[in-house]
Order: structure tokens, then C-alpha cells, then sequence
């Protein structure tokens, strides 16, 4: 999967929980801004489960940084990225020209 499903979590504010396999790699920073388990592995899924239902200061700290993570994946933020990247390639390109000419 890419991990949408994970993203719009993460923009809604929800903990997150999730396997640590495909897209979700990505977008899971373990601790950071979610819990990642082990594939199969009940024993960590339960652990995190029970690290959340405990602390309520670490979810609204997962949650916050979740949410801004999850800004930097609109898709409006990865047209600003790229538009400024072009940009950065045109402006290196026209000094160096100006520069063997």
C-alpha cells in the first residue's frame, strides 16, 4: 500500500498504530509520530496498544506531530516543493551560463 489510509489518520489527529511494512515505512516515524509493530507480531501490537491507553500526553504528542506530517503531503505542499525545486534548477543553470559565457 502507499499508506493513504495512515495519512489521512495522521491528518485527523488519530493515533497511529501500523505494521511496519509497505508505504506505511514511509510516513511512520516510530515514536515520533506513531507506533510501529513488527509484522505478526501480537505481542508488540498489544504493547502499543497499551502504551497509548496509558499516556495521554504521548498520543497528543504523536498526534501533533502526525498532523504536521501529514501537511507536508498535500498536495498542494508537493506542488510548492516542486515549483521551487524547478526553480532552483533554472536559476543554478542560468548562473552557470552566465558564467562560461
Amino acid at each position: 500500500t502507499f499508506g493513504n489510509v495512515v495519512l489521512e489518520a495522521m491528518a485527523s489527529g488519530l493515533p497511529v498504530i501500523a505494521v511496519n511494512s509497505g508505504g506505511v515505512k514511509d510516513n511512520v516515524k516510530n515514536g515520533y509520530n506513531g507506533l510501529m509493530c513488527p509484522p505478526r507480531d501480537a505481542t508488540s501490537l498489544a504493547g502499543a496498544i497499551i502504551k497509548l491507553a496509558e499516556d495521554k500526553q504521548f498520543i497528543e504528542s504523536l498526534a501533533a506531530n502526525a498532523r504536521e506530517h501529514a501537511a507536508t503531503k498535500s498536495w498542494s505542499y508537493i506542488f510548492d516543493q516542486l515549483v521551487s525545486d524547478y526553480s532552483s534548477v533554472l536559476e543554478n543553470s542560468q548562473t552557470k551560463l552566465s558564467q562560461t559565457a
